[in-house]
């Protein structure tokens, strides 16, 4: 068709007024908010919450994948009110499972309620709670949560996490309640859509389908925080994250429990392994080049402070758990600066 150079400034200036109308739409659906951004705070803010569930069917059907009703109360980090959910929730989990009085927890919100809220669908949320009561699992629970806040200082593919205190107000007993701290892990799909990726389900894997980099610094993190409890065959421990911008998978870590970093007493190496207990650092990755060594090592020290700083600075972690991480990861870094003897640990294939 014909157009008149006459018509062509009215044009543009009609297409000007399109996308000046369009694009705002299209960034608001792109930035919409979600359950767990509501929550999520950068700074160590933990948010008070109550979860009530009758505690008695919860604990007959530890070992199943059944849901049942429940109702989440919390504050809202930002209007101050009183905020309530009803949700599904179950066990999730596999040794703490067996070994917690209360096991992990998956909850379950209402989609459709979601969206009433003006909410993504983001509708499957891992809660994380110390295994027990007493000081000592408050610690492990603590130390754990910020292994993951470790992580996003190393890589941008990492899972967020919230801290909470949790009240577990049992149902069939209205008096009976339990306080735990505990966190919150970002939803699988949430991540995926911040990385600009989706995730993917695979039976096996081999390490020459994930990205080598990204691999080879999940791997030396794994080492730093003394982590043996993950491996790439059958993704234990590890979820697999498909963006565009890269030719393969990114592994994804989590639980991190069974880390030195930890130290928990129930932690204790598999027993293949070489080392008698988890706080004994063993390498699992890939080799490493040399080349590999001078660039990923010294990014790792530049991120010294700051990692060292997540513990060191936590009001919560007690003295004695606080200046022993601090001490544990100091040690990884003296290794690192001891450049022969780290290439020795990570020029081997790892187990």
């Amino acid at each position: 068709m014909y157009c008149s150079t006459s018509f062509l400034p009215k044009l543009l200036s009609i297409f000007a007024i399109v996308i000046t109308l369009v694009l705002p739409t299209l960034s608001a659906q792109d930035t919409t908010e979600t359950f767990f951004n509501r929550l999520y705070k950068e700074e160590v803010t933990p948010i008070e919450m109550e979860l009530q569930l009758d505690l008695k069917v919860f604990l007959k059907n530890k070992n199943k994948e059944e849901y049942q009703e429940g109702q989440l109360t919390y504050l809202d980090p930002i209007s101050q009110e009183e905020v309530s959910w009803n949700v599904e929730l179950r066990p999730r989990g596999n040794m703490r499972r067996q070994i917690s009085y209360i096991p992990p927890i998956k909850l379950k919100l209402s989609k459709k309620s979601l969206v009433k809220e003006g909410l993504e669908k983001y509708n499957k949320i891992k809660m994380v709670a110390q295994y027990r009561s007493g000081l000592l699992a408050e610690q492990y629970v603590l130390k754990e949560f910020h292994a993951y806040r470790m992580y996003n200082q190393i890589s941008p593919y990492s899972f967020r996490v919230q801290l909470i205190k949790l009240k577990l107000r049992d149902s069939s007993a209205k008096k009976r309640v339990i306080d735990y701290w505990g966190f919150l892990i970002e939803p699988e799909e949430e991540f995926a859509k911040r990385m600009g990726g989706v995730m993917v389900e695979r039976e096996k894997v081999r390490t020459s389908f994930l990205v080598e980099k990204e691999f080879h610094r999940m791997s030396l993190f794994q080492y730093m925080i003394g982590n043996t409890d993950w491996s790439v065959g059958n993704s234990h421990n590890l979820k697999l994250l498909k963006v565009p911008e890269l030719t393969r998978l990114v592994p994804v870590p989590y639980d991190f429990d069974y880390a030195g970093l930890v130290n928990a007493v129930y932690a204790t190496p598999f027993h293949t392994l070489p080392i008698k207990r988890v706080t004994d650092r063993l390498y699992r990755g890939n080799t490493f080049t040399m080349d590999d060594i001078n660039e990923i090592l010294p990014q790792f020290e530049e991120k010294a402070p700051d990692i060292i700083q997540i513990v060191d600075t936590c009001p919560y972690l007690d003295q004695r758990n606080r200046k022993f991480t601090v001490n544990y990861l100091r040690d990884f870094f003296k290794e690192c600066k001891r450049r022969k003897g780290m290439a020795y640990v990570l020029q081997k294939k790892g187990f």
